[in-house]
């Protein structure tokens, strides 16, 4: 059974192999943009009694937010499902990440919206992906 930090760190090289993505496997200062960090959100679920757990990490990607119209063009590529940019293709493009998951699920894009960081405005959004190992 892997452990959080080897899956977050799995979840992190799927994501750096999207050309032009700053991907990162905890939260990085400062942000540089097009941005996506690996957060655990809710880990040790016991999914079977045979002890298989699953845990859930959240995808936040992020740009800068100062034109609106440009930021929003410039974030719809990662949160599309296909495509050489797209979060998601990149993570189902290996579902056992390396070896470290039996697999997982991608649920999809939950927030999006501004966010400000250190008095920098960003756009963001945020998705949850299921690791079953």
């Amino acid at each position: 059974m892997s452990t959080i930090g080897a899956i977050r760190d799995a979840l992190q090289t799927r994501l750096a192999n999207i050309s032009g993505l700053h991907a990162h496997d905890i939260w990085p200062e400062p942000v540089v943009t097009p941005a996506a960090i690996v957060i655990p959100s809710n880990v040790g679920n016991d999914a079977t009694f045979s002890g298989e757990q699953f845990d859930t990490f959240d995808i936040v990607v992020v740009v800068q937010a100062a034109n609106m119209r440009i930021a929003q063009d410039a974030l719809d590529p990662y949160i599309s499902r296909s495509g050489a940019p797209s979060i998601q293709a990149a993570l189902e493009g290996d579902m056992t990440l390396g070896g470290n998951a039996q697999f997982l699920i991608f649920d999809g894009w939950q927030e999006y919206g501004r966010n400000e960081i250190d008095e920098i405005q960003y756009l963001q959004a945020q998705a949850s992906v299921r690791v079953w190992h």
